[in-house]
């Protein structure tokens, strides 16, 4: 375009012309080339994401699944009287007077 731009002169017109049309398709193509590459990452970055979420809700599961019956808190079985053997249900009973209280299952 500078170029184009400094054959200004009425017998350079043609010449002047054709390096615009030229800086036209360069400026086009350069247009083409940086989309695909956004477009590129973009499904980069969508895949990754993806499999990170997989990774992410499988260590959960296995986290759960390997704690399943472990006792996540005990709390004292007057606190919850006429609940407490509901509340311990597959959590371990009570021990020491206290509920014990894990996943539910």
């Amino acid at each position: 375009m500078k170029e184009a731009s400094i054959l200004s002169q009425p017998a350079t017109f043609a010449q002047a012309a054709k390096l615009r049309r030229m800086a036209v398709a360069k400026e086009k193509e350069l247009m083409k080339y940086q989309e695909s590459h956004k477009n590129e990452q973009k499904v980069s970055c969508e895949l990754y994401s993806k499999v990170f979420f997989f990774v992410k809700m499988l260590t959960y599961l296995v986290l759960v699944c390997w704690f399943w019956r472990v006792p996540v808190a005990t709390i004292s079985e007057q606190l919850v009287q006429p609940f407490g053997k509901v509340l311990s249900w597959k959590g371990g009973g009570i021990l020491n007077d206290n509920v014990m209280e894990s996943y539910p299952g």
